[in-house]
């Protein structure tokens, strides 16, 4: 089952590209502008805003729930990598769904 929100990253420490990701889980790479793609390299890769949002108790407060474990929010913790190359195309990565605590909604 594809993520269907949430924003994708590559860096290698001096350069970054990032993407959104879509409902069918694909996403279009940019480092200047919105699908420039990146150079070759060898990049941590990691997923933020991965979250469902739904309304809280109040107009003002939403309940908000990771869909995937926190490690990939971050390119310290993230496992993710990618080696990238003229010929690369496109990159699927699998990551684990939120367990626990990180699951349940959080009211913000």
């Amino acid at each position: 089952m594809p993520l269907e929100c949430g924003t994708i990253a590559f860096t290698n420490g001096t350069m970054q590209a990032r993407g959104d990701i879509g409902k069918d889980g694909t996403y279009n790479l940019g480092t200047l502008k919105v699908g420039d793609g990146l150079p070759p390299g060898d990049y941590k890769v990691y997923i933020s805003g991965a979250e469902k949002i739904e309304q809280g108790k109040t107009p003002t407060a939403q309940l908000i729930s990771r869909l995937i474990d926190p490690k990939y929010a971050s390119p310290e913790t993230s496992p993710l990598t990618a080696k990238v190359d003229d010929s690369t195309k496109s990159l699927n990565f699998k990551v684990d769904k939120a367990k626990g605590k990180d699951a349940v909604p959080q009211e913000r």
